[in-house]
């Protein structure tokens, strides 16, 4: 229950700047980044307005860049952020152009190519 009201809160009060202020510091930090991506999947999934929030505050460009820098070496933060790519794209257009701006494609692409040559579902 706490978390609930508190993720409500966080999503009252300018979600997507208040998530990426919070990982703004530790961007080479796995576990902040595993995290964050968690919030931002679970947050813009959630509403259209989170998700409106989070890209306004920049996390159409965030995750492509915790996809470049973890995915190599983290299966997790990898699954993370792919799964907050899609919350963050999902039925947005004005999203899906930031994230084509922001060089989303290169990364996506790379790790759907290292599942593949794995032959793991990512």
């Amino acid at each position: 229950l706490w978390n609930k009201h508190y993720l409500t809160e966080l999503m009252d009060d300018a979600p997507g700047q208040t998530v990426l202020t919070a990982v703004s510091n530790h961007t080479t930090d796995p576990a902040v980044s595993l995290w964050a991506c968690r919030l931002i999947d679970v947050m813009a999934g959630a509403s259209r307005l989170s998700q409106g929030s989070l890209a306004a505050a920049g996390a159409c460009d965030y995750v492509p860049q915790v996809l470049a820098r973890h995915c190599d070496s983290d299966r997790d933060v990898c699954d993370a952020a792919c799964r907050a790519l899609l919350s963050l794209a999902r039925n947005s257009p004005t999203n899906q152009a930031a994230m084509r701006a922001a060089g989303t494609c290169e990364p996506v692409v790379k790790v759907l190519r290292a599942a593949i040559a794995k032959g793991q579902r990512t």
